[in-house]
């Protein structure tokens, strides 16, 4: 199909265009808020509270989630800056979400990222509660299914990781990933409520000149979770990932990103940890993270930025990838392909904490709308 050729071919000229010079335009992206107020500027200044180095802004929340569908709720974000005679000069930011939707969906979530100030050491944790209808595709699907089986997920889970920063960028500690999962109203399979509790070595390079909006640098990491087994009828597997990220300034304002992931899983695994596609992050319009899933996934997205104007700016983005049980079985026929555009708006200006909205479409009239903080990647 046409836009198959024409995803292929952003992701390919895109990835092969990272020698260009870098131009670091993030200060002409600011917003000269002291000389000129606006009214969205009065506007969010109503929900914003500064406490010294620690401000708190409490926005309302509306959202559209291809799974969730239409959700109302409250969006509290904390940032605390660094002291002044602080080695690290990266903010520790807290986005909470607290939502019920239109398809009876409630969600908590709480993302926290966290440099210690002395010595830059990293804490990552994403905790989040899920209780919600879902939808059960089957596993190592090669085509939509477009009659998935439902079922009732009640699921709490926290996964992060506590790095150490060393010389040249390099970060190593541990990942820690732990969840307690009810499924139930599910008829084709049976399926354990368990406990799952996981831990490993974490290792990353990074070198980007911000960790919410980067216009230059490089992110790599490596993580490898063991989750032994509990009890005598439990799961026990061991999951490997591979995330790395390129930035890079274009020409002023346009940015180019580039994500690469890959990720692997052996042993005996619930379905709702396997590999997925799809979701706010990976692979935007694939509607549901639970349509694709497989012991093992890759897939490449590329993003172009364009700021636009005060507080706005906009995305084009494109991605391919593949979920596959080993690599004698990958198919590049089965590669599905996204692309889409979307719409940033700066809630915070010192630390470019983007509010995004972006439209993508998939494999099989397939799309989805995603409203959340921060960047995809």
């Amino acid at each position: 199909m046409n836009y198959k050729i024409i995803v292929t071919g952003f992701l390919l000229s895109a990835c092969m265009h990272l020698g260009f010079s870098q131009v670091d335009s993030l200060e002409k992206m600011q917003i000269d808020t002291h000389a000129h107020k606006t009214i969205i500027d009065k506007t969010l200044s109503l929900f914003e509270y500064d406490f010294g180095r620690v401000s708190l802004a409490l926005y309302p929340s509306a959202s559209l989630d291809p799974a969730s569908g239409l959700s109302i709720g409250a969006m509290p974000v904390i940032i605390i800056k660094p002291k002044p005679q602080s080695k690290n000069m990266q903010a520790a930011s807290m986005v909470n979400y607290f939502a019920y939707s239109s398809r009876n969906w409630f969600n908590a979530r709480i993302d926290l990222l966290l440099y210690t100030s002395q010595s830059g050491n990293e804490i990552k944790f994403v905790t989040n509660y899920v209780s919600a209808p879902d939808h059960f595709y089957g596993i190592q699907q090669t085509e939509r299914n477009h009659n998935p089986t439902p079922f009732t997920i009640q699921e709490f889970k926290t996964r992060g990781n506590y790095a150490v920063r060393l010389p040249y960028n390099i970060f190593a500690g541990v990942m820690v990933d732990v969840a307690h999962t009810k499924i139930s109203d599910i008829k084709i399979i049976t399926q354990k409520n368990s406990f799952l509790a996981g831990v490993g070595p974490f290792f990353s390079y990074d070198s980007r000149n911000h960790v919410n909006y980067p216009t230059k640098g490089e992110y790599i990491s490596l993580n490898v979770t063991h989750f032994p087994q509990f009890q005598a009828d439990n799961y026990k597997f061991t999951s490997l990932e591979f995330d790395g990220r390129k930035y890079m300034s274009l020409y002023k304002d346009i940015i180019f990103a580039c994500n690469f992931y890959s990720a692997a899983a052996y042993g005996t695994m619930p379905f709702y940890y396997l590999h997925q596609l799809g979701g706010r992050n990976k692979m935007r319009g694939i509607s549901n993270k639970f349509m694709y899933i497989n012991t093992h996934t890759t897939f490449v997205q590329a993003e172009i930025r364009k700021h636009i104007w005060g507080r706005f700016g906009a995305v084009a983005f494109a991605a391919a990838g593949n979920a596959y049980s080993s690599l004698r079985t990958v198919n590049m026929a089965h590669t599905k392909y996204v692309y889409g555009v979307g719409l940033r708006f700066l809630t915070n200006e010192d630390e470019k904490l983007n509010l995004r909205i972006d439209y993508g479409r998939g494999p099989a009239r397939d799309s989805g709308v995603y409203i959340t903080m921060r960047e995809s990647f």
